[in-house]
């Protein structure tokens, strides 16, 4: 399946809202990158990745994430998608067939923080 996504379901507030998002890195890296996952299927994206792109079960997440999710369309979902832009930037989401359905945007991998062991 081709990847596709949307942004119906974006959360536009909270601590991964888009809204932090300034409109400059929207358009020059962020869509960018997402157009480049457009090239690829959901097999590539998840096997040839090392890991960077999978789910995620909300019980690994930070309180704060799980708290805002409860005030999403996916509230109660017991996992989401992690998509890596780059470094610790983090698209996530549900995935709904082949479509990607974009809820945060997290900077700086806030959302389930990678502890260095």
């Amino acid at each position: 399946m081709q990847f596709r996504w949307t942004l119906i379901f974006a959360d536009f507030d909270g601590p991964y809202g888009w809204r932090n998002l300034p409109i400059e890195k929207l358009f020059t890296d962020t869509i960018k990158k997402l157009h480049e996952f457009e090239a690829m299927t959901w097999g590539e994206i998840e096997t040839q990745s090392e890991g960077r792109h999978h789910f995620v079960p909300t019980g690994s997440w930070s309180a704060v994430a799980v708290a805002r999710l409860a005030d999403t369309e996916f509230s109660g979902e017991p996992r989401l998608f992690s998509l890596r832009l780059e470094g610790g930037i983090r698209v996530w989401g549900k995935r709904e067939g082949a479509v990607f359905q974009i809820l945060w945007y997290d900077p700086e991998h806030g959302v389930c923080p990678y502890i260095k062991q």
